[in-house]
C-alpha cells in the first residue's frame, strides 16, 4: 500500500498530463474491444455453419413451397399418399435428400407458433404483440449444438431432454419467461433455461438482406436477422427441433430459406444437377451476383470469411496507429516523472529503500493509470449499450475482450517500465542528491 501512496503523489502532481495518458489508454481499449466484439458477432454466427460451408451446396429460396400448385408437391403428395392441401415442408425436406444425389442433408430453421388464444408457454410482452405466443425457432441438432448467443441469464438449452424429460429453450427478451419455469404445452413439457441479452440475432436462414446495388454475393450474416427489445414485434425462443414435434397444434410460418449440402466427392455434373432440381421443383437460388452466378456454398464460405476478415483489414491499422500513439506517451509520462522524482529516489535509496522498491512505486503508477484507464472502458463500453450502439454495430462482448485487454496492458506495461527502469539503475543515488542541491 506504501508504494501506492508514494505513486499517488506522483501522478497527482502532474493531474492534467496523467489524466490525457489515460483517456488515451482507455480509448485504445474502447476501440480494440470494439473490434474485438464486432468479430465474436460474426464468429458466434459463423461456427455453427463453418464446417457445413464446407461442402458441396448451396442456399435455396423456398417461398413457392407455400403454394399447393407446386409440382414436387403434387408428385410427393401422389408418391405418399399425402392429403395435405400444404405440404409439412419437412416431408418436403426429406424427399430432396433422398432424391438428390450425394450425402444431402437440409438444414432449416422452422418458424412456428402456437395457435393465438391459448395459454401454450410464455407470452409475449412487446407492445405491438401484447399477450400472443412467441415464435419458435426450430433449429437442426447439428447446427444447434454449437449455436450460443450472449444470455442475459442463464445458460444455453441442451439439445437434449434433461432428466425430468423437459424440452429446454432459450427465450429473447420482451416475454412472461421465468428463469427456470416449467410449461406445459402441446410439445410436452418445455423449461427456460436461458433469457437472451436486450439486442441479439434470429438463427440464420430466417431472413435475407440484400443491398439492392450489390454486385458481390452476401455471406451468412445477410441470412440473419436482428432483434432489438425496442424495435422488434416478435419475442421467439430457440429450440431444437429434433425435441419440438406437435400433433399439428401449431402454426407453421413459411420457412424462406434451405441451407442444401450435397456432401463431398460429387462430380461438378452432379452437383449442376442437384442445383438445377432446386432451382426448378423447390424454388430459385437465394442470391445471384451482378453477372448472374448463383450463390453456393463456397460462394458463401468465401463471402462470409471476407467479411469477417474486413473487421481486421479496416481496424488493425486505426488500432495499431493508436497503440504506437498511446504507447509513446505513456513511456515519456513515465520516464518524465522518473527524471523528476529521481532525487526522491535518491533519498528513497539513503533511507535503506532499493532499486527494487523504486520499481514497484513505477509498478504502482503504472497500475493506477492502468485501473483509471479501464474504469473509464467500462463506463464508456456501458454508455454504447445505453445508447443502443452496441446493437446497431453488431457487438458482442466475451471473455476474450477481457484477455485482449489485459494483454494489451501487459505490453504497455513491460515496454513503459523499460526507460524508467535503466534510468533508474545507471544513476548513483549520492551524486543525484548532489546535482539537485
Amino acid at each position: 500500500m506504501k508504494y501506492f501512496k508514494i505513486a499517488y503523489n506522483m501522478l497527482i502532481n502532474r493531474i492534467l498530463f496523467n489524466l490525457v495518458i489515460v483517456l488515451e489508454i482507455a480509448a485504445v481499449l474502447v476501440l480494440t474491444n470494439t473490434v474485438v466484439a464486432t468479430w465474436n458477432s460474426k464468429t458466434m454466427l459463423y461456427d455453427p455453419y463453418k464446417d457445413i460451408l464446407k461442402n458441396d451446396g448451396m442456399v435455396i429460396y423456398t417461398g413457392a413451397l407455400d403454394s399447393a400448385n407446386t409440382a414436387v408437391l403434387k408428385k410427393i403428395q401422389k408418391e405418399n399418399g399425402y392429403n395435405e392441401v400444404y405440404m409439412d415442408n419437412a416431408k418436403v425436406a426429406e424427399y430432396v435428400e433422398k432424391t438428390l444425389k450425394g450425402d444431402v442433408k437440409v438444414y432449416r430453421t422452422s418458424v412456428e407458433r402456437f395457435p393465438a388464444g391459448e395459454n401454450n408457454g410464455p407470452t409475449s410482452t412487446i407492445s405491438t404483440d401484447n399477450e400472443s405466443n412467441i415464435l419458435y425457432y426450430l433449429m437442426d441438432k447439428e447446427v444447434f449444438d454449437k449455436f450460443r448467443l450472449p444470455l442475459s441469464e442463464g445458460r444455453w438449452a441442451s439439445a437434449e431432454k434433461n432428466s425430468d424429460g423437459e424440452i429446454e429453450i432459450v427465450v429473447s427478451q420482451g416475454t412472461t419467461a421465468e428463469l427456470n419455469k416449467v410449461y406445459d404445452t402441446p410439445a410436452g413439457k418445455i423449461k427456460v433455461v436461458g433469457i437472451l441479452t436486450s439486442n441479439t440475432y434470429t438463427p440464420p436462414g430466417t431472413n435475407a438482406n440484400r443491398s439492392e446495388d450489390s454486385s458481390e454475393l452476401e455471406s451468412l450474416f445477410n441470412y440473419t436477422g436482428v432483434f432489438d427489445l425496442g424495435v422488434s414485434t416478435d419475442a421467439f425462443a430457440i429450440v431444437n427441433r429434433e425435441l419440438f414435434t406437435t400433433k399439428g397444434e401449431m402454426y407453421h410460418l413459411p420457412e424462406d430459406f434451405w441451407f442444401v449440402s450435397y456432401g463431398k466427392g460429387l462430380s461438378s455434373d452432379d452437383i449442376k444437377g442437384n442445383d438445377d432440381y432446386l432451382m426448378e421443383n423447390i424454388g430459385e437460388a437465394a442470391m445471384y451476383d451482378s453477372n448472374g452466378d448463383y450463390e453456393t456454398f463456397k460462394a458463401l464460405d468465401n463471402a462470409t470469411q471476407n467479411e469477417i476478415n474486413k473487421i481486421y483489414l479496416q481496424m488493425l491499422p486505426i488500432v495499431l496507429a493508436a497503440l504506437i500513439v498511446v504507447l509513446a506517451g505513456l513511456i515519456g509520462s513515465v520516464a518524465i516523472s522518473t527524471v523528476k522524482q529521481i532525487k526522491n529516489f535518491g533519498i528513497f535509496f539513503l533511507c535503506g529503500c532499493r532499486w527494487k522498491d523504486c520499481k514497484k512505486i513505477i509498478t504502482a503508477q503504472l497500475a493506477v493509470l492502468f485501473a483509471i484507464s479501464c474504469l473509464f472502458t467500462v463506463l464508456s463500453i456501458w454508455g454504447m449499450n445505453a445508447m443502443n450502439l452496441n446493437a446497431d454495430m453488431g457487438l458482442t462482448f466475451k471473455l476474450n475482450n477481457v484477455l485482449i485487454s489485459l494483454a494489451i496492458l501487459a505490453v504497455m506495461y513491460l515496454l513503459a517500465i523499460i526507460l524508467p527502469r535503466n534510468i533508474i539503475k545507471t544513476s548513483s543515488p549520492v551524486e543525484t542528491i548532489k546535482e539537485n542541491v
